[in-house]
């Protein structure tokens, strides 16, 4: 059974090192608690996907979504996304942005965007570059497979 939930700091912290440790990714589990949100995705008792993101106000910054290279191309990283930007909603969150340019959150419904200093400044982004932008409001009213 494949569940995504949010993470259990306590509970879930021996299977979220494993999936550090496995994912052959430069990410550490310092760089994933460091989130005011987690999500991660469970085969069993098997981490195999985990995103995370900052809140700030009416807007949040996604800072991971990954899952690990065997589980891709199954819908999977979708449904986490999905997940996580639910809880985001029911949290008063409005948009959602994210740094990394990322082809998969673009085929999801985030836009390209030139964001404001202002936006920056609220988001804790210090270079100033294009970011990805997500509404939830008209993210959530499309159809999943649109």
């Amino acid at each position: 059974m494949i569940i995504a939930k949010e993470l259990n700091k306590e509970k879930d912290i021996q299977k979220l090192e494993t999936f550090v440790k496995n994912s052959k990714s430069k990410l550490t589990i310092d760089d994933i608690l460091s989130n005011d949100l987690i999500y991660i995705m469970l085969i069993g008792e098997k981490i195999i996907g985990v995103t995370g993101a900052m809140m700030y106000d009416d807007k949040s910054l996604l800072n991971l979504i990954i899952i690990i290279k065997e589980e891709r191309n199954g819908k999977l990283g979708d449904a986490l996304l999905r997940s996580i930007l639910n809880k985001l909603e029911k949290e008063g969150i409005k948009k959602v942005y994210s740094k990394v340019i990322s082809k998969f959150l673009i085929k999801e419904g985030f836009k390209k965007i030139k964001p404001t200093t202002k936006l920056l400044n609220e988001l804790s982004i210090k270079e100033n570059t294009d970011i990805l932008e997500c509404n939830l409001e008209t993210f959530f009213s499309k159809c999943c497979n649109e």
